[in-house]
Protein backbone atom coordinates (compact mmCIF):
# COMPACT_ATOMS: atom_id res chain seq x y z
CA UNK A 1 0.00 0.00 0.00
CA UNK A 2 2.87 2.39 0.73
CA UNK A 3 4.36 1.62 -2.69
CA UNK A 4 1.01 2.26 -4.38
CA UNK A 5 0.76 5.59 -2.57
CA UNK A 6 4.16 6.62 -3.96
CA UNK A 7 3.10 5.79 -7.52
CA UNK A 8 -0.31 7.52 -7.53
CA UNK A 9 -1.49 11.12 -7.38
CA UNK A 10 -3.36 12.24 -4.26
CA UNK A 11 -6.66 12.56 -6.11
CA UNK A 12 -6.30 9.02 -7.51
CA UNK A 13 -5.33 7.23 -4.30
CA UNK A 14 -8.86 6.27 -3.27
CA UNK A 15 -9.40 4.72 -6.71
CA UNK A 16 -6.07 2.91 -6.50
CA UNK A 17 -6.93 1.63 -3.03
CA UNK A 18 -10.34 0.52 -4.32
CA UNK A 19 -8.70 -1.51 -7.08
CA UNK A 20 -6.26 -3.05 -4.61
CA UNK A 21 -9.08 -3.76 -2.14
CA UNK A 22 -11.19 -5.42 -4.84
CA UNK A 23 -8.18 -7.49 -5.92
CA UNK A 24 -7.62 -8.61 -2.33
CA UNK A 25 -11.29 -9.54 -2.03
CA UNK A 26 -11.25 -11.59 -5.24
CA UNK A 27 -8.00 -13.25 -4.17
CA UNK A 28 -9.54 -14.07 -0.79
CA UNK A 29 -12.56 -15.68 -2.45
CA UNK A 30 -10.44 -17.63 -4.93
CA UNK A 31 -8.21 -18.83 -2.09
CA UNK A 32 -11.26 -20.15 -0.23
CA UNK A 33 -12.25 -22.12 -3.32
CA UNK A 34 -8.82 -23.27 -4.55
CA UNK A 35 -7.27 -24.02 -1.15
CA UNK A 36 -9.32 -27.17 -0.48
CA UNK A 37 -8.75 -28.34 -4.07
CA UNK A 38 -4.97 -28.01 -3.74
CA UNK A 39 -5.04 -29.65 -0.32
CA UNK A 40 -7.06 -32.59 -1.68
CA UNK A 41 -4.66 -32.96 -4.60
CA UNK A 42 -1.36 -32.90 -2.75
CA UNK A 43 -1.94 -32.03 0.89
CA UNK A 44 -0.66 -28.98 2.73
CA UNK A 45 2.71 -28.98 0.86
CA UNK A 46 0.86 -28.16 -2.40
CA UNK A 47 -0.80 -25.18 -0.74
CA UNK A 48 2.57 -23.78 0.37
CA UNK A 49 4.13 -24.49 -3.03
CA UNK A 50 1.32 -22.60 -4.78
CA UNK A 51 1.78 -19.73 -2.33
CA UNK A 52 5.51 -19.60 -3.09
CA UNK A 53 4.88 -19.57 -6.84
CA UNK A 54 2.34 -16.75 -6.57
CA UNK A 55 4.70 -14.77 -4.34
CA UNK A 56 7.49 -15.18 -6.90
CA UNK A 57 5.20 -13.97 -9.68
CA UNK A 58 4.31 -10.94 -7.58
CA UNK A 59 8.01 -10.12 -7.13
CA UNK A 60 8.56 -10.34 -10.88
CA UNK A 61 5.69 -7.93 -11.54
CA UNK A 62 7.21 -5.39 -9.12
CA UNK A 63 10.75 -5.78 -10.49
CA UNK A 64 9.82 -5.72 -14.17
CA UNK A 65 6.66 -3.64 -14.34
CA UNK A 66 7.42 -0.64 -12.10
CA UNK A 67 9.73 2.31 -12.83
CA UNK A 68 12.76 2.44 -10.56
CA UNK A 69 11.85 5.82 -9.06
CA UNK A 70 8.25 7.07 -8.78
CA UNK A 71 7.61 10.65 -9.80
CA UNK A 72 5.79 11.98 -6.75
CA UNK A 73 3.25 14.68 -7.50
CA UNK A 74 2.73 15.97 -3.98
CA UNK A 75 6.21 17.31 -3.44
CA UNK A 76 9.67 15.79 -3.24
CA UNK A 77 10.83 12.25 -2.92
CA UNK A 78 10.01 9.66 -0.31
CA UNK A 79 12.37 9.96 2.68
CA UNK A 80 13.74 7.55 5.22
CA UNK A 81 11.64 7.85 8.35
CA UNK A 82 13.06 9.91 11.21
CA UNK A 83 12.74 8.16 14.57
CA UNK A 84 12.27 11.54 16.22
CA UNK A 85 9.03 11.91 14.28
CA UNK A 86 7.59 8.56 15.36
CA UNK A 87 5.04 10.31 17.57
CA UNK A 88 3.84 12.31 14.58
CA UNK A 89 3.54 9.11 12.54
CA UNK A 90 1.54 7.48 15.34
CA UNK A 91 -0.84 10.30 16.28
CA UNK A 92 -0.35 13.26 13.94
CA UNK A 93 -3.25 14.55 11.81
CA UNK A 94 -5.66 12.02 13.25
CA UNK A 95 -3.71 8.97 12.06
CA UNK A 96 -4.25 7.25 15.41
CA UNK A 97 -7.99 6.79 14.85
CA UNK A 98 -7.30 5.25 11.43
CA UNK A 99 -4.90 2.73 13.00
CA UNK A 100 -7.48 1.99 15.69
CA UNK A 101 -10.16 1.52 13.02
CA UNK A 102 -8.24 -1.10 11.05
CA UNK A 103 -7.36 -2.83 14.35
CA UNK A 104 -11.04 -2.98 15.35
CA UNK A 105 -12.13 -4.08 11.88
CA UNK A 106 -9.87 -7.12 11.85
CA UNK A 107 -10.60 -7.86 15.49
CA UNK A 108 -14.31 -8.05 14.60
CA UNK A 109 -13.55 -10.23 11.58
CA UNK A 110 -11.53 -12.83 13.48
CA UNK A 111 -13.76 -12.80 16.56
CA UNK A 112 -16.89 -13.46 14.51
CA UNK A 113 -15.29 -16.11 12.32
CA UNK A 114 -14.42 -18.20 15.35
CA UNK A 115 -18.14 -19.07 15.32
CA UNK A 116 -19.54 -18.48 11.81
CA UNK A 117 -18.18 -21.72 10.22
CA UNK A 118 -19.85 -23.72 13.01
CA UNK A 119 -23.09 -21.78 12.46
CA UNK A 120 -22.97 -22.62 8.76
CA UNK A 121 -22.62 -26.33 9.49
CA UNK A 122 -24.71 -26.83 12.64
CA UNK A 123 -27.49 -24.22 12.44
CA UNK A 124 -27.92 -23.94 8.67
CA UNK A 125 -26.85 -27.45 7.67
CA UNK A 126 -24.38 -26.36 4.98
CA UNK A 127 -21.62 -28.97 4.49
CA UNK A 128 -18.07 -27.65 5.06
CA UNK A 129 -17.10 -28.32 1.45
CA UNK A 130 -19.81 -25.85 0.35
CA UNK A 131 -18.71 -22.98 2.61
CA UNK A 132 -16.24 -21.56 0.10
CA UNK A 133 -18.90 -21.24 -2.60
CA UNK A 134 -21.18 -19.30 -0.26
CA UNK A 135 -18.31 -16.94 0.61
CA UNK A 136 -17.60 -16.43 -3.09
CA UNK A 137 -21.25 -15.80 -4.01
CA UNK A 138 -21.86 -13.32 -1.19
CA UNK A 139 -18.58 -11.48 -1.86
CA UNK A 140 -19.48 -11.06 -5.54
CA UNK A 141 -22.96 -9.88 -4.56
CA UNK A 142 -21.44 -7.29 -2.23
CA UNK A 143 -19.19 -5.64 -4.83
CA UNK A 144 -21.80 -3.17 -6.21
CA UNK A 145 -22.47 -1.91 -2.68
CA UNK A 146 -18.75 -1.54 -2.05
CA UNK A 147 -18.31 0.47 -5.26
CA UNK A 148 -21.17 2.77 -4.29
CA UNK A 149 -19.72 3.48 -0.83
CA UNK A 150 -16.22 4.11 -2.19
CA UNK A 151 -17.49 6.52 -4.86
CA UNK A 152 -19.60 8.32 -2.28
CA UNK A 153 -16.58 8.79 -0.01
CA UNK A 154 -14.82 10.86 -2.69
CA UNK A 155 -17.73 13.32 -2.82
CA UNK A 156 -17.89 13.99 0.94
CA UNK A 157 -16.07 16.65 2.94
CA UNK A 158 -16.54 14.63 6.14
CA UNK A 159 -16.47 10.85 5.71
CA UNK A 160 -17.42 9.98 9.28
CA UNK A 161 -21.12 9.29 8.55
CA UNK A 162 -20.20 7.01 5.65
CA UNK A 163 -17.55 5.18 7.67
CA UNK A 164 -19.98 4.82 10.57
CA UNK A 165 -22.49 3.31 8.13
CA UNK A 166 -19.84 0.88 6.88
CA UNK A 167 -19.01 -0.13 10.46
CA UNK A 168 -22.70 -0.72 11.22
CA UNK A 169 -23.14 -2.79 8.04
CA UNK A 170 -20.13 -4.90 9.01
CA UNK A 171 -21.39 -5.58 12.53
CA UNK A 172 -25.02 -6.04 11.48
CA UNK A 173 -23.90 -8.58 8.90
CA UNK A 174 -21.79 -10.49 11.42
CA UNK A 175 -24.55 -10.56 14.05
CA UNK A 176 -27.12 -11.64 11.43
CA UNK A 177 -24.82 -14.44 10.29
CA UNK A 178 -24.19 -15.56 13.88
CA UNK A 179 -27.93 -15.83 14.58
CA UNK A 180 -28.87 -17.28 11.17
CA UNK A 181 -31.17 -20.28 11.10
CA UNK A 182 -31.57 -20.50 7.33
CA UNK A 183 -29.30 -20.28 4.30
CA UNK A 184 -31.07 -17.13 3.08
CA UNK A 185 -30.54 -15.24 6.34
CA UNK A 186 -26.92 -16.41 6.48
CA UNK A 187 -26.34 -15.23 2.91
CA UNK A 188 -27.85 -11.80 3.63
CA UNK A 189 -25.71 -11.45 6.75
CA UNK A 190 -22.50 -12.37 4.95
CA UNK A 191 -23.31 -10.02 2.07
CA UNK A 192 -23.89 -7.10 4.45
CA UNK A 193 -20.63 -7.97 6.17
CA UNK A 194 -18.65 -8.04 2.93
CA UNK A 195 -20.11 -4.67 1.83
CA UNK A 196 -19.04 -2.93 5.04
CA UNK A 197 -15.77 -4.79 5.51
CA UNK A 198 -14.50 -4.36 1.95
CA UNK A 199 -15.49 -0.68 1.86
CA UNK A 200 -13.52 -0.04 5.06
CA UNK A 201 -10.58 -2.08 3.75
CA UNK A 202 -10.57 0.21 0.72
CA UNK A 203 -11.18 3.61 2.32
CA UNK A 204 -9.02 3.40 5.47
CA UNK A 205 -5.62 2.84 3.77
CA UNK A 206 -6.46 5.52 1.21
CA UNK A 207 -7.06 8.01 4.03
CA UNK A 208 -3.77 7.06 5.69
CA UNK A 209 -1.83 7.57 2.46
CA UNK A 210 -3.52 10.95 1.90
CA UNK A 211 -3.15 12.52 5.36
CA UNK A 212 0.31 11.17 6.28
CA UNK A 213 3.20 13.56 5.49
CA UNK A 214 5.19 12.46 2.44
CA UNK A 215 8.32 11.77 4.49
CA UNK A 216 6.34 9.60 6.93
CA UNK A 217 4.05 7.81 4.50
CA UNK A 218 5.97 4.53 4.51
CA UNK A 219 6.17 4.58 8.32
CA UNK A 220 2.45 5.33 8.58
CA UNK A 221 1.51 2.50 6.23
CA UNK A 222 3.78 0.15 8.19
CA UNK A 223 2.07 1.08 11.46
CA UNK A 224 -1.29 0.66 9.73
CA UNK A 225 -0.40 -2.87 8.59
CA UNK A 226 0.93 -3.74 12.05
CA UNK A 227 -2.34 -2.58 13.64
CA UNK A 228 -4.22 -4.71 11.13
CA UNK A 229 -2.39 -7.91 12.06
CA UNK A 230 -2.53 -7.14 15.78
CA UNK A 231 -6.30 -6.94 15.31
CA UNK A 232 -6.29 -10.39 13.70
CA UNK A 233 -4.39 -11.89 16.65
CA UNK A 234 -6.46 -10.10 19.30
CA UNK A 235 -9.74 -10.96 17.58
CA UNK A 236 -8.92 -14.65 17.42
CA UNK A 237 -7.98 -14.77 21.09
CA UNK A 238 -10.85 -12.58 22.30
CA UNK A 239 -13.46 -14.23 20.11
CA UNK A 240 -12.46 -17.73 21.17
CA UNK A 241 -12.61 -16.84 24.85
CA UNK A 242 -15.93 -14.99 24.51
CA UNK A 243 -17.43 -17.95 22.67
CA UNK A 244 -16.12 -20.39 25.28
CA UNK A 245 -17.41 -18.38 28.24
CA UNK A 246 -20.69 -16.96 26.93
CA UNK A 247 -21.49 -18.80 23.72
CA UNK A 248 -22.96 -16.89 20.78
CA UNK A 249 -24.66 -14.43 23.16
CA UNK A 250 -21.34 -13.60 24.81
CA UNK A 251 -19.65 -13.17 21.44
CA UNK A 252 -22.38 -10.82 20.18
CA UNK A 253 -22.13 -8.81 23.42
CA UNK A 254 -18.37 -8.40 22.94
CA UNK A 255 -18.81 -7.38 19.29
CA UNK A 256 -21.51 -4.86 20.21
CA UNK A 257 -19.44 -3.29 23.00
CA UNK A 258 -16.39 -2.99 20.77
CA UNK A 259 -18.48 -1.42 18.01
CA UNK A 260 -19.86 1.20 20.40
CA UNK A 261 -16.35 2.16 21.54
CA UNK A 262 -15.13 2.25 17.94
CA UNK A 263 -17.96 4.49 16.73
CA UNK A 264 -17.54 6.86 19.68
CA UNK A 265 -13.81 7.19 19.00
CA UNK A 266 -14.39 7.61 15.27
CA UNK A 267 -16.84 10.45 15.83
CA UNK A 268 -14.77 12.14 18.55
CA UNK A 269 -11.30 11.97 17.03
CA UNK A 270 -11.87 11.30 13.34
CA UNK A 271 -12.73 14.77 12.03
CA UNK A 272 -9.23 15.62 10.75
CA UNK A 273 -8.50 12.52 8.62
CA UNK A 274 -12.10 12.13 7.49
CA UNK A 275 -12.04 15.61 5.99
CA UNK A 276 -9.09 14.68 3.78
Amino acid sequence: MALAADYTRVEQRTKASAIIGASIGVSFALALVLGPILAAWGGLPRVFEATAVMGGLGLMVVLVGLPATPQLTDGGRAHIADRKRLGEALWGQGLGILYASIFCLHLLLMAAFTAIPAVMTEQVGLPPEQHAWLYLATLCGALPGVAMLVRRRQALDDSRPLLALSVLLTVLGLVTALWASSLLVLGVGLMLFFVGFTALETILPALVSIVAPTSLRGTAMGIFSSAQFLGVFTGGALGGNALHVGGAVGLVAVLSMLTGIWLAGLWRYGRAPMAA
